[in-house]
């Protein structure tokens, strides 16, 4: 529960900071980004101070927010993100022009490469839209109609992962009985 919290409040502060990917881009032009993952000794204590695990592991994911904006905002209703260099798609998007790259695999973010990448986009409309009343008295904007395909595009990015070891050890205390049956 606590990571899941963790990966929402992250996702809620990037929301506002995505980088803004250049449309017109081209494989000599692609903007570049380093991805750093970073590693730490990490140590576990049970809550009566025994050490449960002592290791290095990853205490920060190499992710970066971007964004690509369609030409036309209005009636906006899906989108497609997909890194044809690796095939990884963003599943879960932040907003419907933002989203995560990610140099780790990964379920939710658009994973990428080391070196270049070519990212594919395609944004659908809603050509006629209606209002479905919930019982409660709210309502609900729903499409009416099938998706039009109006804008799709490329856009390339190069990618620089790097991997940092960070000095000191991180404590985890009082590990309960159910994060210790995870690890």
């Amino acid at each position: 529960m606590a990571k899941l919290l963790i990966a929402i409040c992250f996702l809620l502060s990037t929301a506002c900071t995505a980088e803004r990917l250049d449309k017109t881009s081209t494989p000599e032009t692609a903007e570049s980004f380093t991805l750093t993952k970073k590693f730490q000794r990490v140590q576990r204590l049970r809550c009566d101070g025994s050490i449960l695990s002592d290791s290095i592991e990853v205490v920060s994911s190499p992710t970066k927010a971007v964004e690509i904006v369609p030409k036309h905002m209005g009636d906006l209703a899906d989108s497609t993100f997909r890194n044809e260099s690796n095939g990884s798609e963003a599943n879960c998007k932040i907003s419907l022009t933002r989203f995560q790259i990610d140099a780790s695999p990964s379920f939710c973010n658009l994973e990428v490469s080391d070196g270049l990448n070519e990212i594919r986009y395609e944004f659908r409309y809603c050509p006629h839209w209606k209002m479905e009343w919930n019982n409660d008295g709210t309502s609900v904007r729903t499409c009416a109609a099938p998706l039009d395909v109006r804008e799709t595009g490329r856009v390339f990015i190069r990618v620089n992962y790097a991997e940092e070891r960070l000095n000191g050890t991180l404590v985890r205390e009082c590990v309960d009985s159910a994060a210790e049956t995870a690890i």
